[in-house]
């Protein structure tokens, strides 16, 4: 039987998801919302669930956050672009715009879904604009962007995070839990997962460990700058005198630091004519490892990475 077939006897369904209590009970309406939305991501990337299996209000509430989202970052042409503009999505923000009580801005959507759906052509224009005008498909329609202009008007007299957030505290669905215990109770749900390894497999992806995962994340107990420091002191290396401008980030995730006078080169900034060191990360064994960087010529820097000569353990906070 397809593994990602709804009736399958074996799919786990869940009647709640779990929220950190932090999040739950601030007073920052987003704080719940975007917490509800990682819950939700998280179950779908390390649980493979499906969309009948969590409770449907938290699939509701993500679509009307991310409607919210893309209306204020591009207007409604940018959302119905990036969205796909499914019958499923546009369903999902109708029902939860009105279960949350939003009637003003689902009256809104509503007319807005009706002047793009009356027409294929028009629709096909708006998808292709994704809210900026277009050589081919014309300018953003007029009447649309009055629409969003309007929707911010809704937002802020309504106070429309303050009653997406309201509704789901109302919600028994919404399990408000202690923040230590967030990450087990997760845990625990994407185990219960029976059927997770064969729909990643089936997808082409690996499963994931996200309790390795989430501690590999967790926010620094230190500045990062402060553990470079201090693995540099361990071998009289003064770091912590250089200016801050000197600190630049690899795409890989690399530290340099290095002498007074500094010379660019794509993705990297290093030393010239003066002794430079290298700081990586190492996400597996969540160390930082100090090597020595040699630089061979003068008018064309090669930069070699020697081998290391020091290395210290990045303490993390309990997430």
């Amino acid at each position: 039987m397809n593994v990602f077939d709804p009736a399958h006897p074996n799919s786990h369904r869940l009647t709640s998801i779990p929220i950190r209590e932090r999040h739950y009970r601030g007073e920052n309406p987003y704080a719940l919302i975007e917490a509800v939305m990682e819950t939700v991501q998280t179950l779908d990337h390390y649980g493979a669930y499906l969309r009948h299996e969590l409770p449907i209000e938290t699939r509701l509430s993500c679509q009307v956050s991310n409607y919210e989202g893309e209306v204020c970052n591009g207007g409604h042409e940018q959302f119905i672009s990036n969205s796909g503009w499914s019958l499923e999505v546009q369903a999902d923000v109708e029902q939860g715009l009105a279960a949350m009580g939003a009637l003003a801005i689902q009256t809104l959507f509503r007319e807005v879904a009706q002047r793009v759906n009356i027409d294929a052509k028009e629709l096909e224009a708006v998808r292709a604009r994704g809210g900026f005008d277009h050589r081919d498909f014309g300018k953003v329609d007029n009447w649309i962007g009055h629409k969003d202009s309007e929707f911010y008007t809704l937002k802020r007299e309504t106070d429309f995070a303050g009653m997406h957030a309201a509704w789901l505290r109302s919600l028994e669905c919404i399990q408000s839990v202690p923040d230590l215990e967030w990450k087990f109770v997760i845990a625990g749900a994407i185990q219960a997962q029976i059927l997770r390894e064969a729909r990643l497999h089936a997808k082409g992806q690996r499963a994931s460990d996200f309790l390795a995962d989430i501690r590999a994340q967790a926010p620094l107990i230190k500045p990062l700058e402060v553990y470079v420091g201090e693995l540099g002191a361990r071998h009289k290396i003064a770091l912590n005198d250089l200016p801050t401008r000197s600190w630049r980030t690899w795409p890989q995730g690399r530290l340099t630091w290095r002498g007074v006078f500094e010379t660019r080169r794509p993705s990297i900034w290093i030393g010239l004519r003066y002794q430079c060191f290298l700081a990586e990360f190492i996400t597996a064994t969540n160390t930082l490892v100090l090597y020595r960087l040699k630089n061979l010529g003068h008018d064309d820097i090669v930069e070699i990475v020697g081998p290391a000569i020091g290395q210290i353990t990045l303490e993390r906070c309990e997430e």
